[in-house]
């Protein structure tokens, strides 16, 4: 996750984001993934550690004046802070985020519906939901066309979601060989993650 102020990512957010909203920033909603799985290591690092060091840098490039929700989820999803100026919390959230435990297995679409959900309590009956969900996961779970069907609806309601998947591009290897079996797909994997995104109106 060092690399995330290099990345086209990196740039991403607070240009095309933040741009649109220039005097009062942007909202935001992290959906983090806690599940059992993220203790895998990748390159020597944990996912689950990627994942936070990733979250924490997001917060720590976008601007003050932004307004941040975080989502944690396994096959639940947890609130860890409803949306407010990011300016008021972000040491807390750093610390939050990176206390965050990890347990059972991942499901995305809960993660994904309750980032809206967080959207959906800010706005009011007169306006339309505006926002912008970042999803931090592994991508190995179940419900990956709910979660690209929720993203795209939430994108037609004008929230963009944006990926960033964590992991190994092969998702099995050969027991004895060593040699990967199976690839990462839209359906599972860090290329699930990316369909989501995609599915979302926003990038990867």
């Amino acid at each position: 996750y060092g690399g995330y102020k290099d990345s086209a990512f990196e740039n991403l957010l607070p240009v095309t984001i933040a741009t649109s909203e220039k005097k009062q920033g942007t909202t935001i909603v992290l959906a983090i993934d806690i599940s059992g799985g993220t203790e895998k290591e990748y390159e020597g690092q944990q996912l689950s550690s990627i994942i936070k060091g990733t979250a924490t840098s997001i917060l720590n490039n976008i601007r003050d004046t932004s307004n941040v929700g975080i989502v944690a989820f396994n096959n639940k999803a947890y609130t860890i802070s409803e949306i407010s100026p990011l300016s008021d919390k972000k040491e807390e959230l750093i610390d939050k985020i990176l206390s965050l435990e990890l347990f059972e297995n991942s499901y995305i679409p809960v993660g994904v519906q309750e980032a809206i959900n967080l959207l959906n309590r800010t706005t009011t009956a007169h306006t339309t939901i505006n926002g912008n969900i970042i999803l931090l996961s592994d991508g190995i779970s179940g419900g990956i066309g709910l979660a690209k069907n929720l993203a795209a609806n939430a994108a037609s309601q004008g929230v963009k979601t944006y990926g960033v998947g964590v992991g190994d591009p092969c998702i099995e290897y050969d027991s004895t060989t060593g040699e990967c079996e199976r690839l990462s797909t839209e359906t599972i994997g860090i290329e699930a993650v990316k369909a989501i995104a995609l599915a979302g109106g926003g990038a990867y």
